[in-house]
C-alpha cells in the first residue's frame, strides 16, 4: 500500500479557514484534504455538498469532528 504526503506545500503560514465546495470526487475532498489539511496546521475546514444540501465543519483533529 502507498502512502502518501501532504499534495499541498506551504510556503506561508497555513491558512485558518479552508472552505470546499464538495467535487465528483467527493473521497477526496471528505478524506484525503481532511488529512492534507491537518497535517499542513490548518485549523478548520468546511465542506459545501450541494448535492446533499448539507454542510460538514471541521474543527481541530480530524478525530474530534463537530458536525453541524
Amino acid at each position: 500500500m502507498k502512502t502518501q504526503s501532504a499534495a499541498i506545500a506551504l510556503t506561508e503560514p497555513p491558512p485558518l479557514l479552508v472552505v470546499e465546495i464538495i467535487s465528483t470526487n467527493w473521497r477526496d475532498d471528505y478524506l484525503k484534504k481532511l488529512a492534507d489539511y491537518e497535517v499542513l496546521g490548518i485549523p478548520e475546514y468546511w465542506i459545501v455538498d450541494y448535492l446533499a444540501l448539507g454542510a460538514a465543519r471541521y474543527i481541530g483533529t480530524p478525530k474530534l469532528h463537530y458536525l453541524r
